[in-house]
């Protein structure tokens, strides 16, 4: 590691240090998850999730002991090849379960939803837990609070001790979100969400996400400006109880966008997909002011897609979505695919694609996705290479971002400040953005905004390769003591950015 001096460069220039374009090494495909036995017509990818080095795929009408009970497969990295470790089903499979409907996975943590079970009545639905014990999984807990027909465990999103599932089924279709949280290691639930405007067939739960002391609930079928244009509601956490506070949804919405069919959250920043809407549908962006979300599209603050396709995943600076009706690099139709931009500088940017080496006509690829930092996965549940529509996933490797910065605490000019630096595996630079005196915004975030950035500061920069989490202690000038600035770690060759933090040196 080397430092010098701070070097400021004019605001006029920033635009030529962020190209529109990323290497074309910022996507890797690292492999092709397939079921591991031949199961035709088992939707293998309708669900994906990723954890660590850990992915989960769902196969809700795998056929392993009955007509469509479904399962779920993990699959992990075994001397640098990702290899099929383990098939997980219901305890009490039973046909037509659809068990693998919605997965997800934090940590030693797997749930799987189960919306066709008859766990308290006809189709009332079901989620089951499951914990890593040793190398492998074992059933914990089965959740069963919803009624007849209503189809819990639709979604579901797992962060922490928190878990929230949809059950959009409920009510007539109304829908419903049911949301737990664990307590020395059993799941309790906590609260029973639904629409209180906009109510008829809303479909409220058909996506769920969990974030930092936030819930977002997809209600894709709510009529708000057209029949099925959809919509997304809020809770937050108010102490030990969770409230529903707002909605968001596309103020220029048409007749069947559904708004709100994939929903993703990371922290307090969340994207939801319209699969419906345009061409190859639409995907919006979120960000959280401490007071409600607004708009992330680095344009005039109105709402504006950030990209195409319907299904969403954000981790970090990093958003990845999913069209499965797009068309292959441009030639094959309707086989699907992926793609990845990066929060930077008040912009979402195109960064890579997510596209395999090879794919055919209707394998859907990008119906389901998932990220977690620099690894993504995506879903292709109309893959034929185990059988007619037994489907498949890939996983990805997205060097470019996906890292995040801490806070610098404590903060103080004219002396060394640590550094926390997570996630970063190429060289990187840490920058100062924007010298001002008192409250500077995030670029992007309030419509009358835009970008304000004057200045752009190099503190420091790193010319070796980092490990995954970094610690290292830069010298700050005492010339900025009293300045709040916006700080972010950017990496050299991409330019790609890190989160910001906000600091005000003492």
């Amino acid at each position: 590691m080397s430092t010098g001096s701070i070097c400021c460069i004019p605001s006029f220039l920033l635009p030529l240090l962020t190209p529109a374009l990323l290497p074309a090494q910022c996507d890797i495909e690292r492999a092709k998850l397939l079921p591991p036995v031949n199961m035709p017509n088992a939707s293998f990818g309708f669900d994906v999730a990723i954890s660590g080095t850990t992915a989960v795929v769902g196969a809700p009408y795998h056929a392993s002991v009955a007509t469509n009970n479904g399962t779920a497969h993990v699959y992990e990295p075994v001397n640098g090849v990702w290899q099929h470790r383990f098939q997980i089903q219901a305890p009490d499979a039973a046909a037509y379960d659809n068990f693998g409907r919605a997965v997800d996975i934090d940590g030693d943590t797997l749930v799987v939803g189960s919306p066709r079970s008859a766990g308290n009545g006809v189709r009332s639905g079901s989620i089951y837990v499951f914990e890593r014990v040793g190398a492998g999984w074992q059933f914990r807990q089965k959740l069963t609070d919803a009624p007849s027909t209503a189809q819990l465990g639709t979604s579901i999103a797992l962060a922490g001790d928190t878990l929230v599932a949809g059950a959009p089924y409920s009510s007539n279709n109304q829908g419903a979100a049911y949301v737990y949280e664990r307590a020395q290691g059993v799941w309790q639930l906590r609260g029973v969400f639904g629409p209180t405007a906009f109510t008829s067939n809303a479909f409220y739960g058909a996506s769920v996400a969990v974030g930092d002391g936030l819930i977002a609930i997809g209600a894709s079928n709510a009529s708000v400006t057209a029949s099925r244009s959809g919509m997304a509601w809020i809770l937050e956490r108010q102490g030990t109880v969770w409230q529903q506070t707002g909605y968001v949804y596309d103020p220029t919405g048409q007749a069947v966008d559904l708004f709100g069919d994939k929903i993703s959250l990371f922290e307090r920043t969340l994207a939801v997909g319209a699969p419906g809407a345009g061409t190859h549908g639409e995907v919006f962006a979120y960000g959280h002011d401490g007071v409600q979300f607004r708009p992330m599209d680095g344009g005039a603050g109105f709402g504006e897609p950030v990209d195409t396709g319907g299904a969403v995943a954000l981790s970090a600076n990093t958003l990845l979505t999913g069209d499965r009706s797009g068309w292959f690099h441009g030639t094959t139709t309707q086989s699907g695919t992926g793609n990845v931009k990066y929060w930077s500088l008040g912009r979402w940017r195109q960064a890579a694609g997510a596209q395999p080496a090879s794919s055919d006509q209707a394998d859907n690829i990008g119906c389901a996705v998932d990220i977690e930092y620099h690894l993504g996965i995506v879903g292709a549940l109309g893959d034929d290479d185990r059988g007619a529509d037994a489907g498949a996933a890939y996983v990805f490797e997205f060097p470019c971002g996906g890292y995040q910065l801490k806070p610098i605490e404590p903060a103080v000019a004219g002396q060394l400040n640590t550094i926390d630096v997570e996630r970063a595996i190429r060289p990187f630079s840490l920058v100062l953005v924007g010298t001002f005196e008192g409250w500077i915004p995030i670029p992007g975030w309030l419509p009358t905004q835009g970008l304000r950035i004057a200045n752009f500061a190099i503190l420091t920069t790193l010319h070796q390769p980092t490990n995954p989490a970094m610690t290292f202690d830069v010298p700050v000038p005492a010339a900025l003591q009293g300045f709040e600035v916006l700080v972010q770690a950017m990496e050299l060759d991409t330019q790609a950015l890190s989160n910001l933090q906000r600091v005000r040196f003492q």
